[in-house]
């Protein structure tokens, strides 16, 4: 699931919503503090935790756009690593590798493995 789906943001809306003395609905940023107005302004529904850190779509809380651009994370590519080495430590992802066959040497002129017979 996209991690700003409908369903995510519909979830955050009906969690963090309240009205103001108007009548209207209103959220709060999380990290600014303003009130959002969800007609007018753009926001999105942000996650504590992670997908890529065991995050789910209940966890969410409203972020301006403002917000959101500031706290883009700087270490997806230490997230993706991690999520790489951990899939190959626990057997989930297994290598591609291609397994030499036994007495047998690579013949750079055919391009391929062969034995010492042929």
């Amino acid at each position: 699931m996209a991690r700003d789906s409908t369903k995510t943001r519909r979830i955050c809306f009906e969690k963090h919503r309240w009205q103001d003395a108007n009548g209207r609905w209103r959220m709060t940023c999380a990290g600014c503090g303003l009130h959002i107005d969800p007609v007018r302004d753009a926001w999105i529904a942000d996650h504590y935790v992670r997908h890529a850190e065991g995050g789910n779509d209940e966890q969410t809380h409203p972020l301006c756009k403002r917000c959101n651009a500031a706290k883009t994370p700087t270490d997806i590519k230490a997230v993706a690593h991690g999520k790489r080495m951990g899939e190959r430590h626990f057997g989930v992802k297994r290598s591609k590798g291609f397994a030499k066959p036994k007495g047998a040497k690579f013949d750079w002129s055919q391009g391929r493995y062969v034995r010492d017979s042929e």
